[in-house]
């Protein structure tokens, strides 16, 4: 396998990886959000069978539509873009880098620590 086609490879797995990674970075929020809901149903169903009274139920309710709406997905998005930003392009760069960094280093031990087929700058005079 000659170095292009380990480039080659390289550059469709990164491709392809890269648009997964975006694509989960874009549903976090949404799973996120998924969870709380899990755990604030939990919550409250518990809450409920302590509640006995009417103004006990009443604050139950106020607290979940306030929690609701400090944990909707479009807040997330507005204030926490960066974070998304920031992991969708920062963690295939890194991996990139690493990936390229094994192979380069693949390549120069399979050649016997030599480094055959690369041009060497010839001196001038």
């Amino acid at each position: 396998m000659t170095a292009n086609n380990l480039k080659r490879g390289l550059h469709r797995i990164f491709l392809t990886a890269t648009i997964a990674w975006i694509f989960w970075c874009a549903v976090l929020p949404i799973r996120h959000r998924a969870n709380f809901v899990d755990n604030l149903y939990t919550i409250l169903v518990d809450e409920e069978h302590d509640c006995q009274t009417d103004t006990c139920k009443q604050e139950a309710r106020e607290q979940e539509k306030s929690l609701f709406e400090d944990n909707s997905v479009s807040k997330w998005y507005r204030e926490e873009w960066w974070v998304a930003l920031l992991l969708a392009i920062t963690v295939p760069l890194l991996v990139y880098g690493v990936l390229r960094a094994i192979i380069a280093l693949a390549l120069w031990v399979s050649r016997g620590f030599s480094d055959h087929g690369k041009k060497k700058p010839q001196p001038e005079g």
